[in-house]
């Protein structure tokens, strides 16, 4: 049974795989120019600027074991780290953090850290710089 190329319904959506290799900065530059020919994942937006698309991967572990080091954090024995992927509006930030915050305390999932994501806002079009989302990870564990 093969492929029927001729649908087009999973717009904007491609994947790349290794299965059993190492990640490799050469995997990351194929997912960049996988990345850089998706115009959107199936919205425009008025001022011509798509919905943005990007790129899911495994928790960076050493980019998170670095932060808790800095921030002089360590992990219980049997603990595992999450990451939560949020984005916020500017004006209801605090407001959106305790809510999330809330709902990990009633799940006894204790919070690490908030970690503000690098974004570049010289991309955005129009409308995106307008609203000015919040892009932020929550660490915790578990």
């Amino acid at each position: 049974m093969g492929f029927d190329f001729s649908e087009r319904d999973s717009c904007g959506v491609g994947f790349i795989a290794s299965r059993g290799l190492p990640p490799t900065h050469g995997m990351t530059l194929k997912i960049l120019e996988c990345l850089s020919n998706l115009d959107h994942r199936g919205a425009k937006f008025a001022d011509g600027t798509g919905d943005g698309a990007g790129v899911l991967t495994e928790i960076p572990y050493e980019l998170i074991n670095a932060e808790l080091k800095e921030r002089d954090i360590t992990l219980g024995k049997g603990k595992k780290i999450g990451l939560i992927s949020c984005f916020f509006e500017a004006k209801e930030l605090n407001e959106s953090k305790e809510i999330i915050e809330k709902k990990l305390s009633d799940f006894k999932i204790d919070l690490l850290y908030w970690r503000k994501v690098p974004t570049d806002k010289e991309i955005l079009g129009t409308l995106a710089k307008k609203v000015k989302a919040c892009y932020f990870s929550c660490c915790n564990f578990f």
